[in-house]
């Protein structure tokens, strides 16, 4: 299957553990789309053809977006890479799901530039598990239906950009609440790396608490309307604590 092949191809994803012709074309308009998002830079960047064989796509991007698609793969590598590396994420993690793993060449050199360790990463034997768990965070997105029951979204944490599904009902209950900070309540599932490593894998939310948004000043208020902690002169706390010390 080739789309515009006549397009010059700059860089190309590799996907190794599935044939093409073993994919459904959900499926790769999936990876399709979590590709684009890795990449970002959509007016420079073009799929040039998909091969059969080991998934092939081949990329073509102008001049002028190369330093930027180069930025973001660059920034994908690290932890606190912010969206490029939750989208680098979201795509590994996708092919890990589909026991697939893979990496993005310079066509010119067919040197590696980005690795997609995907189902080489996880831990064996260990399976994924299902908990009672929450996932705590800034809701920044409810994107679109992913199933006939199901909808996705995102919650901004510490530690980056997490995923997770909920029901349409959910889904409307979330809308109104976007950019506050909530904790969602449902169940995870979590998979073991290679190195050890703990790993969300999905997360299904049945509810959502908004959580309070005090100023530290305002809590300190709070204390001392309640009694504080016991000591006498609040001002002087520090030389108390000291005194204790000895």
């Amino acid at each position: 299957m080739n789309v515009n092949a006549d397009r010059e191809a700059t860089f190309k994803l590799q996907l190794e553990g599935f044939r093409l012709e073993d994919v459904s074309l959900k499926q790769l308009a999936e990876y399709i789309r979590l590709l684009s998002n890795l990449l970002g830079s959509p007016k420079t960047t073009h799929l040039t053809s998909v091969t059969t064989g080991s998934v092939k796509m081949p990329i073509a991007v102008s001049p002028e977006g190369r330093s930027a698609v180069l930025e973001r793969m660059a920034m994908a590598t690290h932890a606190d890479g912010g969206a490029a590396r939750a989208a680098y994420e979201a795509l590994d993690d996708c092919l890990a799901a589909n026991g697939g793993h893979g990496w993005i060449e310079d066509c010119l050199t067919g040197r590696k530039l980005l690795s997609l360790p995907g189902v080489t990463s996880l831990a064996s034997p260990l399976p994924a598990f299902w908990q009672d768990d929450m996932l705590q965070g800034r809701l920044v997105a409810i994107a679109y239906r992913i199933s006939e029951d199901d909808f996705s979204g995102r919650i901004q944490n510490a530690t980056g950009i997490e995923f997770f599904q909920c029901s349409e009902a959910v889904a409307k209950d979330l809308a109104p609440r976007y950019l506050q900070y909530l904790r969602l309540y449902g169940k995870a599932r979590w998979q073991r790396r290679a190195n050890g490593e703990w790993k969300l894998r999905e997360f299904k939310a049945d509810r959502a608490v908004v959580l309070k948004q005090d100023s530290l000043i305002s809590i300190r208020e709070d204390i001392k309307k309640a009694g504080g902690f016991g000591v006498e002169n609040p001002d002087d706390s520090f030389n108390e604590l000291m005194d204790v010390r000895g």
